[in-house]
């Protein structure tokens, strides 16, 4: 009971992670808590979301974005490669050229890199499972 009457007088509830910084609360749903922060990915401050309880990050998540982060730029070609069919135009010569990264979202068994195109502002979301890239979402 604590927890929301702290969320509903507006403070804000922090996690300390010892690699990810301070985490607050993005959302809550029962007993699970959406944590938000920033991280830098691919030389880009984006902001961070983590699947948890209200005391921890999901475990098998943490890790899994643990190993996606000391690997990112390994993983930098797939996502540009996918950005570029993505984006099916002519000129594209690089994912920084043509998209902002606004975000990542840890799950437990993917995770989302979100992008937001420059000119259109339409966002597409490059998801991997692991190392593998696995689907590749647009907004409507």
């Amino acid at each position: 009971m604590e927890f929301l009457s702290i969320l509903f007088k507006e403070k804000k509830v922090i996690l300390q992670d010892d690699i990810f910084g301070p985490l607050t609360v993005s959302q809550v749903t029962g007993g699970s808590v959406i944590w938000q922060g920033e991280i830098n990915f691919l030389d880009t401050t984006v902001s961070l979301f983590v699947y948890g309880t209200k005391t921890h990050l999901s475990n098998q998540g943490r890790l899994l974005l643990i190993d996606f982060l000391s690997n990112q730029f390994s993983f930098e070609p797939v996502i540009n490669n996918a950005l570029k069919q993505a984006y099916n135009k002519a000129d594209f010569s690089s994912w920084h050229n043509h998209f902002k990264c606004l975000s990542i979202f840890a799950k437990d068994d993917e995770t989302e890199i979100i992008f937001q195109e420059k000119k259109s502002l339409r966002e597409i979301t490059v998801c991997f499972s692991g190392t593998q890239l696995v689907k590749i979402l647009f907004d409507n």
